[in-house]
């Protein structure tokens, strides 16, 4: 089991990055912060919700 051997497979590819993960899911929730999708996203959410108050 990885969790009690400290393995973490997951590289994280952004150039200047070394972080290393887990599992392939919070590698990918970790890469957002790298690409602006997380904000575009949340923008986005933020968008409808004003909207549908009006």
């Amino acid at each position: 089991m990885k969790l009690h051997t400290g393995e973490k497979p997951f590289k994280c590819t952004w150039p200047t990055c070394h972080y290393s993960f887990l599992t392939a899911s919070a590698m990918k929730d970790h890469y957002r912060t790298h690409t602006g999708l997380f904000r575009n996203y949340v923008f986005i959410i933020f968008q409808v919700i004003y909207k549908t108050h009006l």
